[in-house]
């Protein structure tokens, strides 16, 4: 029987002073003394509170020891000992997670994929968590494509849309800057000289072209916003158009109270339209931004609607 006692596991010497109904804790050898010192058949239940307590099945008492048993049951005793604990090599009592040893407990403690539904290692958590992050990191290159080609564009279309306001401000001449109060600035040489610069240049094209269309140019002196109302001057013989809100060519988000024009905002016109008695509602639309490009009230209205959607 020492033999036997000496070769088992401390977990598994711990289940037989368990089934003895002794105390479990103490080194191997304090365990092999306490299961030697200890009677044949003696279980005391230290859990029959618990088991009151839980309503449970009363645990099956071990038979005492007879008065005057041989040496032959003793040896019997023995060997069910050491079956009792080789039964408790596979599976250790799962009260014996804190005294069992090291490596058996953090066998225990680690989750498995089939139990817990995660991975480990190369599969689960980390191929799920590195999938996703590569996803979010895609979409992020690619709105950052967007908004530097958004940005790119926004810089061609600013610096084509400012040289040719410059233009037309310079052909619209003296006139223009004190229509919207900006200094006035001499351009020298009189009339032959603002002709000449109605015929060359970025603007001159753009007039002719213009012209070739049915289409005049034309800025806007003043726009009464409350009222719907403003006056147009035209860039070639600078007479005055007027013009009210149902005029203006405007996508159709662009409310009423927004369909205005700004106190010198460059648009085109079609002519025809100025003197045609058919009323209001025949003549919408007559008036739009220059290179067809969209009213400013219009562009304004974009950028709020961009800028919206990018804050949610």
């Amino acid at each position: 029987a020492v033999s036997s006692l000496a070769d088992l596991k401390v977990y598994e010497l711990k289940a037989v002073c368990r089934a003895k109904g002794l105390k479990v804790s103490g080194r191997k050898a304090e365990l092999i003394a306490r299961i030697e010192a200890a009677p044949l058949g003696v279980v005391e239940r230290p859990r029959a509170k618990k088991v009151v307590e839980r309503k449970a099945q009363d645990v099956p008492l071990s038979p005492v020891k007879p008065v005057g048993c041989d040496e032959g049951h003793s040896r019997a005793s023995d060997d069910r000992d050491a079956e009792i604990a080789a039964s408790s090599r596979g599976a250790p009592h799962a009260a014996d997670c804190r005294t069992a040893p090291v490596d058996v407990a953090a066998t225990r403690a680690m989750p498995t994929g089939s139990s817990s539904g995660v991975g480990v290692g190369k599969g689960g958590v980390d191929v799920l968590g590195g999938a996703e992050a590569e996803a979010q990191d895609l979409q992020t290159r690619r709105a950052e494509r967007r908004a530097q080609r958004r940005s790119k564009l926004s810089g061609y279309f600013t610096e084509e849309y400012t040289k040719l306001v410059g233009d037309l401000k310079t052909v619209a001449g003296p006139s223009y800057a004190l229509g919207i109060g900006e200094e006035v600035v001499s351009i020298g040489g009189g009339a032959a000289s603002l002709s000449l610069q109605r015929e060359g240049g970025v603007s001159g094209q753009y007039v002719r072209d213009a012209l070739a269309r049915g289409r005049r140019v034309a800025w806007c002196s003043s726009f009464d916003g409350l009222a719907g109302v403003g006056i147009l001057v035209d860039l070639h013989d600078g007479r005055r158009v007027d013009v009210c809100r149902t005029d203006l060519r405007a996508a159709a988000s662009v409310t009423d109270y927004d369909r205005v024009l700004h106190p010198g905002e460059f648009v085109e016109y079609d002519a025809s339209m100025v003197d045609d008695e058919v009323g209001a509602d025949g003549r919408i639309g007559w008036v739009s931004g220059i290179m067809e490009w969209p009213l400013m009230c219009e562009s304004m209205r974009r950028g709020a609607e961009l800028a919206g959607a990018s804050g949610r």
